[in-house]
C-alpha cells in the first residue's frame, strides 16, 4: 500500500510493485471533501500516475498543490490538463523541473526566471511556485 496526503491525514491506496495503481473508487475517495490536495512527493514516475493527476484534476473541489514526481508526471502529459482542470492548481517546481514542464533549457530560465514562470502560469492557469535562489510565486497575471 502508498498513501496519499489528504484531509490532513495519509489515505490508503493500492500498488502494486510499489506503484500506485489508479481506482477511481480510492482516488474519489482520497480528494472527497478535501479543501488542498497534495500530489508527487514519493509518487515515483511508474504506473497509473497520469491517469491519476488527469482524475484529481478533473474531480477535485480542492486546491491541487502538485509537486515532485507529480510535476515529473504532468511534464510527459498534455499541459491543456492543467488548464481545463476544474480546481485551482499549484505547481511548486525547482528550476529543474521548469526546464522539463515547460521545455525551455535551464540556461534561459535563470537569465529570466520571473517571464518563464510568469509566461507558464499564464498558459496554463496554474499558479506557480518556482523554487531557486529567490522563490517565485506568479499566477500569471502580475
Amino acid at each position: 500500500m502508498c498513501a496519499c496526503a489528504c484531509q490532513s491525514t495519509l489515505y490508503p491506496l493500492s500498488s502494486e510493485n510499489g506503484s500506485i495503481k489508479f481506482y477511481e473508487n480510492e482516488i474519489q475517495g482520497a480528494i472527497k471533501g478535501s479543501k488542498a490536495v497534495a500530489i508527487g512527493m514519493g509518487l515515483g514516475q511508474e504506473g497509473d500516475n497520469a491517469k491519476i493527476i488527469e482524475y484529481v484534476l478533473q474531480n477535485a473541489d480542492a486546491t491541487v498543490i502538485i509537486d515532485a514526481d507529480g510535476l515529473n508526471t504532468l511534464s510527459k502529459m498534455d499541459l491543456s490538463t492543467i488548464k481545463n482542470s476544474r480546481c485551482r492548481v499549484v505547481l511548486t517546481p525547482h528550476l529543474k523541473e521548469m526546464e522539463r514542464l515547460c521545455g525551455v533549457p535551464l540556461d534561459k530560465i535563470l537569465e529570466n526566471p520571473v517571464f518563464y514562470a510568469t509566461e507558464f502560469a499564464r498558459e496554463t492557469g496554474a499558479t506557480v511556485l518556482l523554487k531557486g535562489p529567490t522563490t517565485i510565486i506568479t499566477d500569471g497575471k502580475a
